[in-house]
């Protein structure tokens, strides 16, 4: 573990989004079933993100912010239905990749992802 953990400083940025893909997520209805205000809505994508409200580099504390919103409301997203899904997307930077210099995703995260049925995406960022 920690020879993956070594090369997290060369993060230099991180962020997450979390989606609800699904039809009328951009009702006002919708919004207040969730209880949650989105970051932004469009056809079909209710979205939460964590740029701006996490300074962090940390991939994990973006992930425990969504979760700390999400998990409570779990059962309101599970009864969204079948024509709902759920994508979690984790965004980060840095100036030196390599094999190895991406984030680890700690366990606690990883549960909370599978308790909300989220699928996950990784965008990586090169900038040099």
């Amino acid at each position: 573990m920690g020879l993956f953990l070594a090369s997290e400083p060369f993060l230099e940025w991180a962020s997450v989004t979390f989606q609800i893909l699904g039809p009328h997520v951009e009702s006002r209805e919708f919004h207040e079933t969730l209880g949650v205000e989105p970051t932004f809505v469009r056809k079909g994508v209710w979205c939460f993100e964590t740029k701006g409200a996490v300074s962090s580099s940390d991939v994990n504390q973006h992930l425990s912010y969504v979760l700390r919103a999400f998990l409570p409301i779990k059962d309101k997203i599970e009864h969204l239905g079948p024509d709902f899904r759920v994508v979690v997307s984790i965004y980060w930077g840095a100036t030196d990749l390599h094999s190895g210099s991406g984030p680890t995703i700690h366990s606690e995260s990883i549960l909370g992802l599978a308790q909300l049925s989220a699928s996950l995406v990784f965008n990586i960022m090169n900038h040099r």
